[in-house]
């Protein structure tokens, strides 16, 4: 390319009016319309069909305020293009589970029919819901009753068999999301028959 007492260069600028289509280039040295982005420079500047704007870097007529403002418009643009639009991601909001009570019918020596309530949902994936029964507060070892899926709002009922008699037990409402275990806020009690 034959360049005359001058060096060019060649830019991608894109419009605000950008439609999908292509780029209009309201320059009045110019005067062209764009319809494309640039894959390479050109052969013949005079005759540009792309969406790029010859920079006269040593003009008389361009002063270095010209260049700034340019080369602004430039880098916003590019950035606008790049960057990824950031959408705000919804909270991930927990279920609700409450630990019901067990009446005296609800027990026997060998048995116990334990509930649980969910009163929300949340927004997470729920695999499996249950109780955890263990004969100490810190749920150590445990036995777990579990039902696959997801659990409506209400209660829910599970039945333990193969207790001691005499023995106090400790409970709490459980849910599944993942591979993450979330219990209901405090743990009750019971007490088998004799």
């Amino acid at each position: 390319m034959d360049l005359p007492h001058s060096l060019n260069q060649y830019a991608v600028i894109p419009s605000p009016e950008y439609s999908g289509r292509g780029i209009s280039i309201n320059n009045p040295e110019y005067k062209q319309e764009c319809p494309g982005y640039l894959s390479s420079a050109p052969s013949d500047p005079k005759n540009m069909k792309t969406s790029v704007l010859s920079l006269n870097l040593y003009s008389e007529n361009m002063s270095i305020m010209k260049y700034t403002r340019l080369l602004t418009i430039i880098i916003i643009s590019s950035f606008m293009l790049i960057l990824p639009s950031c959408e705000e991601k919804d909270e991930d909001v927990l279920p609700t589970l409450n630990n019901l009570e067990a009446g005296d019918a609800d027990v026997t020596s060998t048995t116990a029919t334990l509930k649980g309530e969910v009163t929300d949902l949340g927004n997470m994936r729920i695999l499996e819901y249950g109780i955890e029964l263990s004969k100490t507060q810190i749920f150590s070892p445990s036995t777990k009753v579990k039902i696959d899926g997801a659990p409506s709002l209400g209660t829910y009922e599970i039945q333990f068999t193969g207790l001691t008699p005499n023995t106090k037990y400790y409970y709490k409402a459980y849910v599944l999301i993942n591979t993450a275990e979330h219990y209901a806020p405090e743990y009750l009690n019971f007490t088998t028959k004799p």
